[in-house]
């Protein structure tokens, strides 16, 4: 069954050459022997190794043939990660065809067989033509909100608390669903109580704004503080309250240090936030403004130099 291959090398040698100073090819060598037998999971766990380079050499392509095993033998989850390769910003640079209308066909499969992450992932191209990697046009899918809803509720109704932020989003603006704040409000609540930090950030603004829950900037606050460990937006949202003393005391210090690590995010995760422009544009409207911290003409241009570059138009003209 096994088709991936790893770095071109086979892959028993490349396990056994790894044995000795690895414990966790140990584990490589019976996923293999297991992928081999029909083991679909197997399969997708072996790919998972090869996709990071834990205890086997990293291999996107070989990655991405083991991935098509664990799927096609069912299991949803390889379709799922086969499906994401094909749109991974990182994927021409390892070798992977950018494909939309495989990673269409492949995030249904995975979803049809419940992996609930490719009904939110499926939603998302079904929701907008730029919702997918730049640079990869959609292929074999149009875009339909209401069915991209459809999808993000399965998903949520599947416990993938991702879906269930997107579908609050679709209430809150009142797209392919009706408009309902309140709705919204509680499917963030849902998607926080689940640890999915965009929605606490969501429900974070919902609180800050009033809309569907009475307005509490201390709970809003505390919402944003939480999710600020891995979004973004969370960080310039509680930046935006320091610069008020809303809910929180009034600290510019305290919000340039908070713009500054959305600006400066990093992450190698296309799963997770990207560096917020935001961020940037706002500390360098503080500095260059001299607003609540000394006037720094070569810092705030550094911060809209860098929020220019993540596309903040009005950074550019700054």
């Amino acid at each position: 069954m096994f088709r991936g291959g790893l770095a071109g090398v086979p892959g028993l040698l490349v396990l056994t050459c790894l044995t000795a100073c690895n414990p966790g090819a140990e584990e490589a060598r019976g996923l293999r022997a297991s992928c081999n037998e029909g083991d679909a999971g197997a399969c997708t766990a072996l790919a998972e190794m090869a996709f990071l380079g834990e205890h086997v050499l990293q291999d996107w392509p070989g990655a991405a043939g083991l991935f098509e095993d664990g799927c096609m033998g069912g299991d949803p989850r390889g379709c799922v990660q086969l499906a994401s390769m094909h749109v991974h910003e990182r994927a021409e640079a390892n070798f992977i065809e950018p494909d939309s209308a495989r990673a269409a066909d492949f995030f249904r499969r995975g979803c049809d067989g419940g992996a609930m992450g490719g009904c939110t992932r499926l939603g998302d191209m079904y929701l907008d033509d730029d919702s997918i990697v730049e640079g990869v046009e959609p292929q074999g899918v149009l875009q339909d909100v209401a069915l991209a809803a459809a999808l993000f509720e399965q998903a949520c109704a599947g416990a993938h608390m991702p879906g269930c932020t997107r579908l609050g989003t679709l209430f809150q603006r009142g797209v392919g669903v009706q408009h309902d704040v309140a709705m919204a409000a509680e499917l963030f609540q849902t998607a926080c109580d689940g640890e999915d930090a965009p929605g606490c950030t969501h429900l974070g603004e919902s609180f800050e704004n009033g809309a569907g829950v009475e307005q509490d900037f201390g709970r809003a606050a505390s919402l944003y503080e939480d999710a600020c460990r891995v979004e973004m937006l969370a960080c310039v949202r509680l930046g935006d309250l320091h610069t008020r003393g809303d809910g929180v005391e009034q600290d510019y210090e305290q919000a340039v240090d908070l713009f500054d690590k959305a600006c400066y995010a990093i992450t190698d995760d296309v799963d997770r936030p990207p560096p917020s422009a935001e961020g940037c544009f706002r500390a360098g409207d503080l500095y260059a403004n001299g607003t609540g911290v000394s006037r720094d003409l070569s810092r705030a241009s550094r911060f809209f130099r860098r929020a220019c570059g993540l596309g903040y138009d009005e950074a550019c003209r700054r």
